[in-house]
């Protein structure tokens, strides 16, 4: 049995999501959000290089922050996840984790990126304090340090060079590496130091 009707699910609970569901829910809609903020890349980040910011803020505080101005607007946000999607009757049915199935007129997805996830030890009790997720968000606090990227593709080559400008000494540990042989070319010519065959 199909429960609420909404105009606008928005799946996603990032800043995506935020966005879409201020701008839906601004025009007198129906809009639901669903999404954890956890399930957010930002959510472990600290921003400095947003417009508008003054300082450093912790990226949990800017979705927190987010998630008020989308209630304020009238949309409503359930932190659950979806499990499945079909249509009929001219609506999208939406079955979510909890076992409810409501129905929207509307989807929007926004479910942005998800930080891949090492699962080792102490891997969620750093994040935000040395575990970082995002080079270009958080490069500006290895300054001068000694830091590690761990990964096979090309995100992790791309990220330890960049890292080159700010840290002073680059690790790459990788189990194997998969990039072009133009980026591979640039890491062998760059000063990071590959572990290869490494595990962590």
């Amino acid at each position: 049995m199909t429960g609420p009707v909404y105009d606008v699910v928005i799946i996603g609970a990032g800043p995506a999501g935020i966005q879409a569901a201020i701008h839906s829910s601004r025009k007198k809609t129906d809009v639901l959000m669903l999404g954890r903020l956890d399930n957010s890349a930002l959510q472990a980040a600290h921003v400095e290089n947003y417009a508008c910011i003054d300082g450093v803020q912790a990226g949990r505080d800017l979705l927190e922050t987010g998630h008020r101005q989308v209630e304020k607007f009238g949309a409503r946000i359930e932190p659950q996840d979806v499990l499945k999607i079909s249509q009929a009757d001219d609506l999208f049915h939406l079955e979510l984790e909890a076992g409810d199935t409501i129905a929207a007129r509307t989807i929007i997805f926004a479910m942005g990126v998800s930080k891949k996830k090492l699962a080792v030890p102490g891997e969620r009790e750093l994040a935000g304090m040395g575990v970082s997720y995002c080079v270009d968000c958080d490069a500006n606090f290895y300054r001068n340090a000694t830091v590690a990227v761990v990964g096979d593709r090309s995100a992790a080559v791309d990220g330890a060079l960049t890292l080159l400008g700010y840290a002073d000494k680059v690790y790459l540990i990788t189990r194997k590496l998969d990039v072009s042989p133009e980026l591979q070319k640039r890491l062998q010519q760059s000063e990071v130091e590959v572990l290869e065959n490494t595990w962590v």
